[in-house]
């Protein structure tokens, strides 16, 4: 059986370099991405966070990427398995708090923070073990941000299957979109936030990086239109990006999963 912690601190702490794997990131045009990623699941992250945003606030899998939650928080606990994940964050960053631990069994006490953040992590864990974790340490009426890739994208699937970036651990689960929605609303209890993003669109940042044709955002716009078409009318699944917000109602009784 694959031991997916001991694999996380592994390739997440850099001690096993696979330098035949693109990095992350590599596989597409970053500006394209970016785009996309602005105009739909950054927006509705973002949203959330300027609605949403109290303190004290537990930043799951904190990474360097993320220290932009800054600007939401004064203060930021954020918990990591692998400590060089902390230690590439920018040393101007001084408004954390840096705890290296299985964020499985996490060492605060019930009810101690308002909001959670989880993004593109719940994946790398076991889901029904982590979910329980941030039901028990969030207050009543606490707020969790959820951001997690889908597992029947063809593009996405095709990509991790074949095509692995360096960050990618044979342990990592994405999510059935909808079993996701399902698993979060049993264990916190009211979702109040739900976007799904990035069905056919995801391919044009992986062909902006080849052809000059596919960098027009006009036509990024036109399929982003067609994504939002396709969930509305059933193929939510689809998405590469699902983004949740939900508000803790009732304490855990999750037993399966």
């Amino acid at each position: 059986m694959l031991d997916g912690k001991k694999e996380n601190i592994e390739v997440y702490s850099k001690k096993v370099e696979n330098r035949s794997r693109p990095r992350w990131g590599e596989q597409w045009d970053n500006e394209i991405m970016d785009y996309l990623e602005t105009k739909g699941p950054s927006s509705l992250f973002t949203q959330m966070l300027e609605s949403k945003a109290e303190e004290p606030c537990l930043v799951l899998g904190l990474a360097s990427e993320q220290e932009t939650l800054s600007t939401f928080y004064e203060k930021i606990i954020g918990v990591n398995i692998a400590i060089e994940e902390f230690q590439q964050m920018k040393k101007e960053v001084t408004d954390y708090d840096l705890v290296v631990c299985d964020a499985e069994n996490l060492p605060f006490k019930d009810s101690s923070f308002k909001n959670v953040v989880s993004k593109a992590f719940l994946h790398h864990v076991d889901p029904v073990k982590e979910l329980y974790e941030i039901n028990r340490i969030l207050c009543y009426d606490g707020f969790l941000y959820l951001w997690e890739p889908g597992k029947f994208n063809p593009i996405a699937a095709i990509g991790r299957k074949f095509f692995p970036t360096n960050i990618h651990v044979k342990s990592e689960h994405p999510f059935n979109p909808s079993t996701l929605k399902k698993l979060v609303k049993m264990n916190l209890g009211e979702i109040q936030y739900e976007g799904y993003y990035q069905i056919i669109s995801l391919v044009l940042p992986i062909l902006a990086r080849h052809f000059k044709f596919f960098k027009s955002k006009k036509l990024a716009d036109i399929a982003d239109k067609i994504d939002r078409m396709l969930v509305l009318i059933g193929f939510k699944n689809l998405s590469w990006i699902t983004v949740l917000g939900a508000k803790k109602t009732q304490n855990s009784a999750l037993l399966n999963y």
